[in-house]
């Protein structure tokens, strides 16, 4: 028995023991968060000291978006976020915006190597905004180990391209390719039941064909060769060189290195593609030399903190051209960001316009489109704001397409990127059913109902009446959608009909076809609104669903440990979320799944 005791006190003093840490531990963390909370609150977050002499560093991560889809959260500060990295196209351009009359900005520095994917509209008006700080008579160097693509496209605008003596520039011209299922879904005894309006509407082919219909294959190669055609013209005169240099890159890589002696960076280096052959090293004794030094490195200031310390500077105006933006895919309801809410965006158009100091509306589109009911919800709060005499300016991004094309359709101006890829004015609505494979493995089911179309369901299959019900909404969503468009463009639904059913157009051809008023970038359409407006002096204001205090206080306390998101995790659930609500019956679609394309 005494031993029993013995070993109860032992456990007993134990279990204390790790109480005692666990409560230490709790409050030790407790005081810690108390003290950075009250930094953060003694803090000025736009007290940023910019030297005499500085580079700004333009180093975008990850996929540039118009609007960021990062809300702070717990995991956050544990370090553990699931979001990819993202660069706001806004922050880029603003910040070469200023630096064009800021004496203090010596030099634009391009490090591009993190930059992952970033659509031929983005790469357009970065290089727009390059071009311009360029012509200010600032210098813009451009610094890599290696250059894919797109990186090479903004790399293109700098004065000078320096790359390590070890790099390559990946040029491979540009595709669409998709994945054809047909075959694997007979397998499977699935049937996957398309409805559609628009011959060119290619959305469900790979659930329908074996590989890409001929009409598709034709829009396709007539928008890829567009943008192709800019990539090299743009990429060419800026760089000097010949457009067939570059394509003799990409046609006959194994002679270019061959004559190079296997060397793809000398190969570049000889071919005109970049200016010298620069070690890390070699490289950063020459940026001191131009800016100074700074704890061992060149003198340099990032977007994030340039901005900060150069908030002060905006043109402050009691008349505003309100900016909402729309990014993602359009669904119904309240969204977060990263996706359109057909009721989040129109609240956000009804704020602007019930304020008297928003004189008129941007509206900035960067989606494939949705859900037809919510495009509408969103178009309509829009003509609203018109009828109250306030002008809509639609500026396209990347891709403003389907359901995209509907929001944007009434607008009194429509601006689109030479590269947007927009159109696709067409409809969609795919039903998988499973009856075949519930025979195939033994399943049946049975049961009673008072009608025929209450046992009609995914695992039953359809009949006749539900097939005719379906193709009749499709068919009627799409001509509501072609007579907005023509209402809205001045034009007969006949015509609309020729230039739609489907068909994906770029900027230029959608322009073209009247379908689009003017190329020009996101600053351009602003400068239209106030036109419209009558307004010569005026401040923009972007209008955004505010974020919580709770995710301010975590934003800062995350950028004050400096923590960043790691993985892809989030952006893996919100694709299928988007795919859960695309198979859902009851709804036609008027999306463009193929709308997204990079150089």
């Amino acid at each position: 028995m005494a031993e029993v005791s013995t070993f109860r006190r032992i456990l007993r003093g134990f279990g204390r023991g790790i109480t005692a840490f666990r409560e230490f531990f709790i409050n030790a963390m407790f005081i810690i968060f108390l003290l950075v909370l009250v930094i953060l609150l003694l803090a000025d977050p736009n007290r940023v000291d910019i030297p005499d002499t500085v580079a700004l560093v333009i180093a975008p991560k990850g996929t540039v978006v118009e609007q960021s889809t990062r809300t702070a959260s717990i995991t956050d500060l544990l370090g553990a976020s699931d979001l990819a990295d993202e660069a706001v196209l806004k922050n880029i351009v603003t910040a070469l915006k200023r630096a064009r009359d800021d004496d203090r900005v010596q030099l634009v520095v391009l490090k591009l190597g993190d930059l992952v994917a970033v659509s031929p509209a983005h790469l357009e008006a970065i290089g727009a905004a390059l071009a311009d700080t360029r012509e200010s008579g600032k210098e813009i160097i451009a610094i890599g180990d290696y250059y894919t693509q797109s990186q090479y496209y903004l790399a293109s605008f700098a004065d000078a391209v320096y790359m390590h003596p070890m790099g390559q520039i990946g040029l491979s011209g540009i595709g669409i390719f998709q994945n054809y299922y047909r075959e694997l879904l007979d397998k499977l005894k699935i049937n996957v039941h398309v409805f559609r309006a628009g011959n060119y509407k290619a959305a469900m082919e790979p659930y329908m064909l074996t590989a890409m219909s001929d009409e598709a294959r034709e829009n396709n190669r007539q928008l890829l060769n567009v943008l192709w055609a800019d990539y090299l013209d743009t990429v060419s005169s800026n760089r000097n060189i010949e457009p067939a240099v570059l394509e003799r890159f990409i046609d006959e890589p194994d002679v270019v290195l061959e004559g190079a002696g296997g060397d793809l960076a000398r190969a570049a280096l000889e071919h005109g593609l970049i200016d010298e052959l620069l070690t890390r090293d070699e490289l950063r004794i020459r940026l001191i030399a131009k800016v100074g030094e700074d704890e061992s490195s060149y003198r340099a200031i990032g977007i994030g903190d340039y901005l900060r310390g150069t908030a002060d500077d905006a043109t402050k105006s009691v008349d505003r051209i309100g900016v909402v933006v729309a990014s993602g895919m359009i669904l119904p309801g309240e969204q977060p960001r990263g996706r359109v809410g057909g009721d989040t965006l129109s609240r956000l158009i009804r704020k602007a316009r019930l304020d008297d100091h928003i004189k008129a509306l941007v509206l900035r589109i960067d989606s494939p489109g949705g859900s037809p009911i919510a495009s509408e919800l969103i178009r309509h709060e829009l003509e609203l704001a018109q009828i109250s005499g306030k002008p809509v300016v639609a500026s396209m991004a990347g891709v403003a397409a389907s359901g995209g094309y509907w929001i944007a359709a009434t607008a009194d101006e429509i601006w689109a990127e030479a590269t947007t890829v927009t159109g696709s004015i067409g409809v969609f609505a795919p039903l998988p059913t499973f009856e075949g494979l519930m025979a195939e493995i033994g399943i049946n089911r049975d049961g009673v109902a008072t009608h025929e179309l209450a046992g009609m369901d995914v695992l039953t299959g359809i009949g006749p009446p539900l097939d005719r019900f379906l193709q009749i909404t499709v068919d009627n969503t799409y001509r509501q959608f072609v007579n907005i468009v023509a209402r809205g463009r001045d034009m007969l639904p006949e015509e609309v009909d020729a230039i739609g059913q489907g068909r994906i157009w770029s900027g230029t051809d959608a322009k073209d076809r009247g379908l689009v008023d003017e190329l020009g970038h996101l600053d351009d359409a602003i400068a239209a609104a106030a036109r419209l407006a009558g307004l010569d002096e005026y401040e923009v204001r972007y209008i955004e669903k505010p974020r919580s205090a709770r995710e301010v206080l975590l934003a800062q306390f995350a950028k004050s440990l400096g923590l960043v998101p790691t993985g892809m995790l989030g952006e893996l659930s919100r694709v299928l979320d988007d795919l859960r609500w695309l198979t859902e019956p009851h709804h036609p679609v008027s999306l463009c799944q193929n709308c997204t394309v990079r150089y």
